[in-house]
């Protein structure tokens, strides 16, 4: 017995609402992933707003500023100590005894001991 695959048949309003949508597909594709970017705002304005700012309290910062940078400057810490050097060989012996140990482990829970 032969079976043949049938697909499902749309009626010829929901095919045409398909194909019209599906026709601009590219289209809308290149337009979504368009970078579009906001025009960056005219230098005058921030500018203005920097000349609005009130002198006195611009003095005023720049008084506070001049006190903290001479009372409380930091000094960088001293460099650390040189490191003691490692001893390879020792460091290479547990290396290799914890493989071992490791690996009799694994034996022995596979039953090959």
């Amino acid at each position: 017995m032969t079976s043949a695959i049938t697909m499902p048949v749309l009626n010829l309003k929901r095919r045409a609402t398909l194909t019209a949508a599906h026709a601009d597909l590219p289209g809308r594709l290149r337009r979504q992933s368009t970078r579009e970017e906001m025009a960056i705002p005219a230098r005058t304005s921030v500018l203005a707003r920097i000349v609005a700012a009130p002198r006195a309290a611009a003095a005023q910062r720049e008084q506070v500023e001049g006190e903290q940078s001479v009372s409380t400057r930091m000094e960088w810490p001293a460099p650390p100590s040189p490191v003691n050097p490692v001893n390879v060989e020792a460091l290479t012996s547990q290396v290799i005894q914890q493989i071992d140990r490791r690996l009799l482990a694994y034996r022995e829970r596979m039953g090959r001991v």
